[in-house]
């Protein structure tokens, strides 16, 4: 009869998760090293996070999933990516035609904001540079340097249409960067919550597959949605993640509920 291994607790649990956030400060740079995680991502991010490392309803999936054979350091990476599922959702799934009347309302909002700069008695005299910021500074300082209008108008044109730089695709046909960037959009967005859910579900399906058992494992649906629920802030119905993905029927067998 085999011993179960032991849990790591106390100090040795606490050094392990420490040795993961030096890991994933170690991949980025700009952050102070002592920095944690909620530190180095937007709000709306760091929030997501507390709700899945604080959500009661949380235990027992995290429980279940520890059965399946993830350990401490592989759930805290699993709310850590989760956590960013929206983020991901609005810069890889945004529509051509969405993307076309964003950059134009904010391209439209610079270059007014960068006449009234231009205008402006105080931020006519401020002047940006890579390492400097400065204000109504003398001719001589001014090399390297622009205005905060300039800075406004080039934001504006890096949204606005352009027919330069060309790029070719693999065929030899020549493209402008507007039709570059509407060849390799997605031609229809997906709602945030199918994308939530598929995600999920392909960060836990190696875990849930078929191993020596003559039954098919359980489908981690239940998981998925309790899941996306807590990340989502809202009511996720049983079945949804089924209807997804209707061609796992016959490799799963029904989620328990």
């Amino acid at each position: 009869m085999t011993k179960k291994r032991a849990k790591p607790k106390g100090k040795a649990k606490k050094d392990g998760e420490r040795a993961l956030d030096l890991l994933l400060e170690d991949l980025l740079p700009s952050i102070d090293r002592h920095a944690t995680f909620v530190d180095s991502v937007p709000l709306e991010v760091a929030d997501s996070y507390r709700r899945l490392k604080a959500g009661k309803r949380l235990a027992p999936v995290f429980k279940k999933l520890k059965k399946h054979g993830l350990k401490v350091r592989d759930i805290k990476i699993l709310r850590r990516r989760i956590a960013l599922l929206p983020l991901e959702w609005e810069r890889e799934n945004e529509s051509w035609n969405i993307r076309q009347k964003r950059r134009a309302a904010m391209a439209k909002k610079l270059r007014k904001l960068a006449t009234e700069a231009a205008a402006d008695p105080d931020l006519k005299g401020l002047r940006i540079g890579v390492e400097t910021i400065a204000l109504n500074c003398s001719p001589d300082e001014q090399d390297d340097l622009h205005t905060f209008a300039e800075v406004m108008n080039i934001g504006a044109s890096i949204l606005e249409p352009s027919d330069l730089p060309l790029t070719m695709t693999e065929d030899g046909k020549l493209l402008t960067p507007e039709q570059s960037d509407q060849l390799y959009s997605p031609e229809r967005r997906i709602s945030e919550q199918t994308y939530v859910l598929l995600r999920i579900f392909g960060m836990l399906e190696p875990y849930f597959e078929p191993a020596d058992d003559p039954l098919p494992p359980r489908a981690p649906n239940k998981i998925v949605e309790t899941l996306g629920s807590v990340l989502l802030q809202k009511k996720i119905k049983s079945g949804t993640v089924s209807k997804l993905r209707p061609d796992d029927h016959r490799k799963y067998t029904l989620d328990p509920k």
